[in-house]
């Protein structure tokens, strides 16, 4: 991957009764990328949010909740989403600004303690989550 590059991946349901598979995700991809986090989108067919991890040695929490990524000289060199997407000339039926900060403000003070707790272990082949939540490990 490139030094900017993104990595996204989609990692389980994500619920205070059903976090901790999507926390080793993140806590996996902050160990190899320097910097991970988890946002959730509302997943109409599984009638529940899931969770997406997106990592990266550039990315910061505060550019993922404004919506915005550097684009080189300008008034502050910075581009909302929007613009982004129009730039690149892609069609989005659901996906806009408004959804990223949606998505990325969206997990709750509970999750967000839960998901990014110093006990978090990095998965690894036998450290795998075998329960629905925490309390059974």
């Amino acid at each position: 991957m490139k030094p900017n590059g993104v990595f996204a991946t989609q990692s389980t349901a994500l619920q205070t009764t059903n976090y901790m598979t999507a926390a080793r995700i993140r806590k996996s991809a902050e160990q190899v990328w320097g910097n991970a986090f988890l946002y959730r989108s509302f997943v109409p067919s599984f009638v529940e949010n899931w969770g997406y991890t997106i990592a990266g040695a550039t990315l910061t929490a505060d550019k993922l909740k404004k919506g915005v990524s550097k684009q080189g000289e300008g008034d502050d060199g910075m581009k909302k989403v929007d613009e982004l997407l129009k730039d690149r000339n892609v069609p989005c039926r659901y996906y806009d600004h408004e959804t990223h900060i949606g998505m990325f403000c969206g997990l709750g003070k509970d999750l967000r303690e839960l998901c990014y707790a110093d006990n978090v272990k990095v998965a690894t082949k036998d450290n795998v989550v075998q329960y629905l939540n925490a309390e059974h490990e």
